[in-house]
């Protein structure tokens, strides 16, 4: 532990080494080290030219967003059959999603290596993280709202970009990140077919 009791009077702190004189390891400390700080000043380097990249989406497949979006937009709110999220709570809702996907290690040592992991917020657009395809990426705040103060319009795209994900049954009902039972319960939609019934026919004597 590195905070709590760890730093009551008296408190010993422990570190675990490794003393095995197995030398098949494909990568030594100093090495991983230094392939960890190449890696993450490559991401800091090229962050806005991947951004800038990103195509900008108003449908997916048979998904028509913008009308939802903006409604919710509009509404300061969206509503589904168990839950709803506003402005005051969708940037929190947004993050909540973000952080429920699991990440390697090695995402989480730096800011820069997470950045991508998490939503951008930018002038008049919000990035969502980069494990979801990148034609879906990009939500666009509409000219109607650009007008408005920094924070709101922060609000406005994470809101649009909560209806995005639930559209994407990315959330459910509840507008939470999936469960394992809800995980389950589209495994088995999907998995589970309907036979057709048929009558049962005597046997010809």
């Amino acid at each position: 532990q590195m905070k709590g009791r760890a730093r009551q009077k008296n408190a010993r702190f422990f570190v675990f080494v490794d003393n095995a004189l197995d030398k098949s390891q494909p990568l030594s400390l100093s090495n991983a080290q230094t392939m960890e700080n190449i890696i993450h000043s490559f991401i800091t380097e090229n962050q806005n030219e991947i951004l800038e990249e990103l195509p900008t989406v108003s449908s997916v497949g048979e998904h028509s967003f913008p009308s939802d979006e903006e409604l919710a937009m509009h509404y300061g709110k969206y509503v589904t059959s168990m839950s709803s999220v506003d402005l005051s709570s969708s940037k929190s809702l947004l993050n909540r999603y973000a952080m429920s996907v699991p990440l390697e290690p090695n995402c989480r040592t730096s800011k820069e290596a997470t950045t991508l992991h998490m939503p951008i917020c930018m002038e008049n657009k919000l990035i969502l993280p980069s494990h979801l395809p990148p034609n879906i990426r990009e939500v666009a705040l509409p000219i109607v709202f650009q007008g408005e103060a920094k924070k709101k319009k922060q609000s406005f795209l994470a809101l649009a970009a909560c209806v995005r994900l639930h559209k994407l049954g990315l959330l459910n009902e509840r507008l939470l990140p999936l469960s394992t039972s809800d995980m389950k319960e589209w495994l088995l939609a999907k998995a589970l077919i309907e036979l057709p019934s048929c009558k049962r026919q005597r046997p010809i004597s």
